[in-house]
């Protein structure tokens, strides 16, 4: 378990090739933002109370442009 903050930030952006990771640790997003502008969203995301995490499975990618070519046919998310 990874718990340093700086070891959080060397690993999220490991050679400079950020890998976007979703931390508890909200200092982790301050610190990235400035060389990676997309980490102040991700902060948003991270601090949802009601986010949930899931995992994607090797095929994932597959199954998201399926989920993309029939977005119609899903319920919305007001539903």
């Amino acid at each position: 378990m990874i718990t340093g903050r700086d070891l959080l930030v060397r690993a999220s952006a490991k050679d400079g090739d950020p890998r976007y990771l979703l931390t508890s640790r909200y200092s982790v997003y301050d610190m990235l933002e400035a060389d990676y502008p997309v980490y102040a969203d991700l902060k948003t995301v991270a601090s949802v109370p009601e986010a949930f995490v899931f995992r994607i499975r090797p095929d994932g990618d597959r199954y998201l442009d399926m989920a993309e070519q029939n977005a119609d046919l899903l319920p919305s998310l007001s539903d």
